[in-house]
């Protein structure tokens, strides 16, 4: 099973890669209901996609055009599925049960007001006209608060990537890769090693550096004590809002 959150070797050494997070606030029931369509839709298209071993973008555009899905989404997919059936990149032999929902870098579309309790909003993309978007505010991690700042700059040299909206229980959680210009890179070796990282659900980790073109001593780090701790807390949220214990699930 390959779930793929982050894979990333940027051959520019002169640039950084990161991923900034962030939880959508609570959505209200209709936009709830939206994006759980967008993930549906999502997942659909990602498996009539893999199944049909589309290993181009055009194969996959086939597959998606015309159907009930956002254009950023549309565009991942034509990138992703050729991807994970490409045995040099992911060589994936089966999809894993969840995967997020994975935009293009046309989707970093946030709003800043520093009057707003929540300064940070996102504009969803939805299917049809630019109007049917809908805004939602984001709680973004404190620690990454200037990264956050950097990337919504006018004139910032901070780049978004790739887009990824995940459902984590009972919320929803963005990742937003982006590229950043490093402080000092005269110290660089003419041929830097290349590590490589990816994020998924059974390997929680796995990771390796490149070595003349080729992987070389990986590390694995188990995902099962994390996916343990994920089903405690959403089994414990569940059980507080059955109570209506509000003041204890914002806690």
């Amino acid at each position: 099973m390959v779930t793929v959150v982050a894979a990333v070797v940027d051959p520019d050494p002169t640039r950084g890669t990161k991923t900034l997070e962030a939880y959508l606030v609570t959505p209200t029931a209709h936009k709830q209901r939206r994006l759980d369509q967008s993930l549906e839709s999502y997942t659909t298209l990602l498996k009539r996609s893999f199944d049909a071993g589309c290993t181009t973008r055009s194969a996959v555009n086939d597959i998606v055009s015309g159907e009930d899905l956002n254009w950023q989404s549309k565009d991942a997919l034509k990138n992703y599925v050729p991807q994970l059936l490409d045995k040099e990149v992911y060589g994936a032999s089966a999809l894993a049960d969840a995967h997020p929902i994975r935009y293009t870098n046309r989707a970093a579309k946030f709003d800043i007001d520093h009057q707003r309790h929540l300064s940070v909003c996102w504009n969803v993309p939805q299917p049809g006209a630019q109007s049917n978007n809908f805004w939602i505010p984001l709680q973004h991690n404190p620690a990454q608060e200037a990264e956050w700042h950097a990337l919504l700059e006018a004139e910032s040299d901070v780049e978004p990537g790739e887009l990824r909206l995940q459902r984590d229980g009972t919320r929803w959680m963005l990742h937003v890769t982006v590229r950043y210009p490093k402080d000092d890179v005269t110290d660089l070796p003419a041929e830097p090693t290349y590590i490589g990282l990816d994020i998924g659900e059974t390997a929680l980790l796995t990771g390796c550096a490149l070595k003349d073109g080729s992987p070389t001593r990986p590390f694995v780090r188990s995902g099962r004590r994390a996916k343990h701790l994920r089903k405690e807390m959403y089994t414990t949220l569940n059980r507080l809002q059955e109570r209506d214990a509000g003041w204890r699930i914002r806690e």
